[in-house]
């Protein structure tokens, strides 16, 4: 057994314990996301969605949501946002993305790193209603960032793409300002 086959079996078999509520605190407390984190590196895109889906189930715990970016956590979430062959993996990524950027320091390193760009470029391209709403959600709850005095996207950029969206019911906390 190889290093990376016995990652793979301790991050699949992890990711699979995260969904019960009890073992989900224990494997957070224990430094499993470091370990989900590390799983969707490992070069295909069944353990990305594997380790993704794994890092959703803890993105729901406010708790976690800084740990996952402090882990590592966007470069994978940007890896999955670029998939233009798999519309599951992204609608899973964006979904993770709106959970994270519900805290305020992830709001920033999202800005940071290439997430928010990719989100936006996703507005555009991306036809998905699901892709669509939890991308716009996740933009938006990105500019409400009291921290943020020059933004890399414009509000007034992100409102184009989203008032030609069908989900414009999502502009929930973006701020219009000229």
């Amino acid at each position: 057994v190889t290093d990376e086959e016995l990652q793979r079996c301790i991050g699949h078999a992890l990711s699979n314990l995260s969904v019960h509520e009890t073992s989900r605190t224990q494997i957070g407390e224990g430094g499993g996301i470091h370990l989900m984190v590390s799983l969707c590196f490992l070069g295909n895109n069944e353990d990305l969605t594997q380790g993704l889906a794994a890092l959703r189930t803890f993105a729901a715990i406010p708790l976690y949501r800084r740990a996952i970016v402090e882990a590592g956590g966007l470069g994978p979430l940007s890896l999955a946002l670029s998939m233009v062959d798999n519309n599951c993996s992204i609608q899973g990524a964006c979904i993770l993305a709106c959970s994270l950027s519900l805290q305020e320091q992830n709001k920033i390193d999202m800005f940071k790193s290439s997430t928010i760009e990719i989100l936006v470029g996703l507005l555009a391209s991306n036809k998905d209603p699901i892709v669509r709403r939890h991308a716009s959600r996740a933009v938006a709850n990105c500019c409400e960032n009291k921290y943020l005095s020059k933004p890399k996207v414009k509000p007034t950029t992100i409102c184009i793409f989203l008032l030609s969206s069908p989900c414009i019911t999502t502009l929930q906390g973006l701020r219009l300002k000229n």
